[in-house]
């Protein structure tokens, strides 16, 4: 048989692997985690709820955010008396998720509410591995030769504990996350196929368009899209310069996204007036009580609410659970942090090797991580954006964005394993202990937590630089089964004890 068989067989197997696991745990989260302590989720819940029981979208109306008795159910835990019904304020969200899930709530209406939840919860598992499996398709597009890239990449996006909560919850996220993600991988196959003057380019473009409408019509976190495929659009037109061209490509990639949000343009501008095509405007006027960002640099300053901006986004995206209000152990964030560290630099040193050598990447996969980059830009961008006005510093906001960051923690944590960067990487760690025992020396204070990680981590990479390239897939697959097992201790050790007291 020959190798490239062998080794697309291998990937498989690697690939079914890991989805596999992925259902395991967010089922396991789906189940233990109790039912609302999951940010959202009553508002999502009653959502479908409202079209299964009238045939009708909802309106969002002055009184569906009611902050006061909100704040008291969430620190009551959600107890039965205290009833979800006035938790309506995610009213205004388009409505595709709401109207698959609403048939799903019928079949399950008169079961246990508990039931009823891990019914729709179990959907968005779904979701989950389907995103999985586009986000695994769209790696093995731009590195087919790199099986090792590519499932470290799938593994990546399939264990971040924050991501596997999520998206074992009631909301519209993981959808949107679904078809973003599969618009991308769509416009990737575009430029592949303009590249090699293939007649299927401009059925790549309308599928991307559709991908991208049915995003739109999904979660506004999806337009993060738009920037990347127009873009994308023009670069394509530079390369090949023709007016009639342009406009084909143009007409079938936003054409079909315009056609499938129209109805509830219009719709959002007939009830709730002016031009609130997407329904924000009246969100903003009822969500009274949500504090804003002008409140908090009142109070703080620009650098309190800088610092707070940081340290919450990088906390709440790997692992800050229920309504942000369940925190893992500070070691485990500073191990997070070092990983992130090194797979950063690991990223940097990986850009100036093919920089300095850009043989080593094709043209198309030149582009591709430009898209890829511009996607993550544009998803960070509109994070921010939403935190000008509102204080939402919630990592889970840059997870539209999940498979490029996976790809640039797999490129750049397998760049750290080559035996020269390992080599690098240990002379880093071993002044990293040296910093910090400078700084208890300057501050009085303990680090000795970090001054383990980064002892542990120069040992590691050590051992990585002499034992040389051939056992790179034993780290690979170590990261990948730590990551594993940080899941399982978040749920059991973190959330299952906070929401049992």
């Amino acid at each position: 048989m020959d190798a490239p068989v062998d080794r697309d067989r291998a990937r498989n197997l690697g690939f079914l692997l890991i989805i596999t696991v992925y259902v395991v745990t967010a089922t396991l989260y789906a189940v233990w985690t109790p039912a609302w302590q999951n940010p959202d989720e009553p508002a999502h819940f009653n959502y479908i709820r409202e079209i299964w029981d009238t045939r009708r979208l909802p309106v969002l109306q002055m009184g569906d955010y009611p902050h006061q008795y909100l704040e008291e159910i969430k620190a009551a835990q959600f107890p039965e008396e205290m009833s979800i019904a006035p938790i309506r304020y995610e009213f205004h969200q388009p409505p595709l998720y709401y109207l698959l899930a609403a048939p799903l709530f019928g079949l399950s209406e008169g079961w246990p509410l508990d039931a009823q939840v891990l019914a729709l919860r179990l959907l968005s598992v779904a979701f989950g591995a389907a995103l999985l499996w586009v986000s695994y398709r769209l790696f093995s597009l731009v590195f087919p030769d790199r099986p090792q890239v590519v499932l470290l990449a799938t593994g990546f996006a399939a264990t971040v504990p924050m991501h596997v909560a999520l998206s074992a919850a009631v909301n519209n996220d993981t959808l949107a996350n679904l078809w973003t993600a599969a618009a991308i991988a769509l416009l990737l196959g575009a430029l592949r196929a303009e590249q090699t003057r293939n007649d299927a380019a401009l059925k790549y473009w309308g599928w991307a368009g559709v991908a991208m409408g049915l995003g739109m019509l999904t979660k506004t976190t999806a337009y993060a899209a738009i920037p990347v495929a127009l873009i994308a659009l023009i670069a394509q037109a530079r390369r090949k310069p023709s007016l009639r061209a342009f406009a084909a490509r143009a007409l079938v990639l936003f054409g079909p996204a315009l056609v499938l949000n129209l109805p509830w343009y219009v719709r959002n501008v007939m009830t709730y007036g002016g031009a609130d095509i997407l329904g924000l405007q009246r969100h903003n006027a009822i969500v009274l009580g949500q504090p804003t960002t002008a409140e908090w640099l009142a109070r703080l300053g620009w650098s309190g609410v800088a610092k707070e901006f940081i340290v919450t986004t990088f906390r709440s995206f790997w692992a800050q659970f229920g309504w942000m209000g369940v925190l893992i152990d500070q070691r485990i964030y500073q191990a997070l942090a070092l990983l992130s560290l090194v797979v950063f630099l690991g990223l940097l040193l990986y850009l100036l090797r093919v920089r300095v050598n850009r043989h080593l990447l094709t043209p198309f996969q030149w582009r591709a991580l430009g898209v890829l980059g511009l996607w993550l830009l544009s998803t960070t961008l509109l994070y921010i954006w939403y935190n000008v006005q509102f204080v939402q510093h919630q990592g889970r906001y840059l997870f539209p964005a999940l498979p490029a960051i996976a790809l640039a923690a797999a490129l750049g944590f397998t760049e750290t394993l080559r035996p020269t960067r390992a080599r690098l990487m240990a002379l880093l760690s071993t002044l990293g202990i040296a910093g910090s025992l400078g700084l208890i020396l300057l501050t009085h204070r303990a680090f000795k937590t970090l001054s383990l990680l980064l002892g542990l981590s120069a040992l590691l990479y050590i051992v990585i630089w002499r034992l040389g390239a051939r056992w790179t897939w034993v780290w690979e697959a170590g990261l990948y089964l730590a990551l594993v097992g940080l899941d399982l201790v978040c749920l059991f050790r973190f959330i299952v004890p906070c929401f049992a007291r």
